[in-house]
């Protein structure tokens, strides 16, 4: 799988096609109200940049006309293709409208490199480039079946699926590692913390948010020094940087607080909201993180105890035009707490978990770009 030899590959003898003769997009039309089928793919189930389907949903799930797929097809989001969602269809089943159903033409490319062919930069780039629309930009499938592509002769294309399945074997194994790591990690959680009472955290922590000193005064932010944190950073899951600072000034001024390292934060609005993060510097915030500081419990337990808790932190938010959290609706939620032992032991177990996760994490991300980089080289 060395990437010299693909790097001196010799295109000259290669064919340039229109895309309708690479491929044909299948039209059949299937009711979710009368069809046998059970198996249902939206273009949520697709994850991007991958061939696989992991995902599914059900026949009771949708209506209106879908499209009939088959064993070997492969589902293209022709809506919002910048996404880059295409992916192998292994059973007899249905899909979102706003895909089409390419089948490859065998005679021409080999079915097995197919997929991998619609995630190159050449056809994904020119899929983004026809489409049309700004709200919700979509492929039309009269244009894309006229655009042309370089394909390697026919004799060489079975050697290059098998490499690049190869490649896909390490990323699919990484992922698949990843995935069993995390869910031992939270079942490692649970087994000690599902046996204890649970406690309000206000009894056990102290509960804040932030605030963002006025961008109208620049001396609260230029040539700033001390960290401050937008809810965006609840994704780094241990914060250890900020990006952006404030000054003196704006903690002088009471414009902005610290918060202590060891604290966990709770993004209480929008997209992110329920999701949490252990701070691990002392840091202001803005006004969408509750800031759940320790007292008397240990902080990592506290911050696995949030961050295992997402979809009931979800659960109560509230609102009547859009839902939210707040620091009261935070300091009443209940957390299980075990003795002082069993949170400081399990804490250092999920760290140890965490270590884990990150290397595979890193591996993981390297062999998807090692896929990406071979997927290019060949076409």
């Amino acid at each position: 799988m060395s990437l010299p030899s693909l790097q001196s590959l010799d295109k000259s003898t290669w064919q340039r096609l229109p895309f309708g003769e690479i491929a044909q997009s299948i039209g059949e039309r299937v009711d979710p109200t009368t069809t046998d089928l059970q198996i249902y793919v939206g273009l949520k189930h697709i994850d991007p940049e991958s061939i696989h389907i992991k995902r599914f949903g059900k026949r009771e799930d949708v209506s209106g006309q879908k499209l009939r797929c088959y064993p070997g097809d492969v589902i293209f989001g022709r809506r919002r293709a910048y996404q880059r969602k295409a992916a192998i269809c292994e059973f007899d089943g249905f899909c979102s409208a706003h895909a089409l159903v390419l089948r490859a033409i065998p005679e021409v490319i080999d079915p097995k490199l197919f997929p991998f062919f619609l995630h190159s930069d050449p056809f994904m780039h020119r899929a983004v480039d026809i489409s049309v629309g700004s709200l919700s930009p979509t492929i039309n499938w009269t244009k894309l079946k006229k655009e042309e592509f370089l394909l390697p002769p026919k004799e060489r294309q079975a050697k290059l699926a098998e490499l690049l399945w190869a490649a896909d074997a390490v990323v699919d194994r990484s992922g698949l590692a990843r995935q069993r790591t995390l869910t031992a990690q939270k079942a490692a959680f649970h087994s000690s913390a599902d046996a204890a009472d649970k406690t309000q955290i206000k009894r056990v922590a102290t509960v804040s948010n932030g605030t963002t000193p006025s961008t109208k005064h620049p001396e609260y932010w230029e040539q700033g020094n001390i960290p401050w944190l937008p809810s965006g950073k609840v994704h780094d899951k241990f914060v250890r940087a900020s990006e952006t600072f404030i000054t003196d000034a704006a903690i002088e001024e009471k414009k902005a607080k610290i918060k202590p390292a060891n604290s966990s934060l709770v993004a209480m609005c929008g997209q992110t909201r329920g999701f949490s993060a252990m701070l691990m510097i002392d840091s202001a915030i803005n006004q969408s993180f509750a800031c759940v500081t320790p007292k008397s419990i240990d902080p990592t337990f506290l911050f696995y105890a949030l961050f295992f808790s997402y979809q009931q932190l979800r659960d109560i938010s509230q609102g009547s035009a859009q839902l939210g959290l707040n620091c009261e609706l935070v300091g009443n939620f209940k957390i299980p707490i075990p003795d002082e032992a069993i949170q400081a032991k399990t804490g250092n177990e999920l760290l140890l978990a965490e270590d884990a996760i990150d290397r595979i994490s890193e591996h993981l991300s390297s062999s998807r770009a090692l896929l990406k980089s071979l997927i290019n080289q060949i076409f």
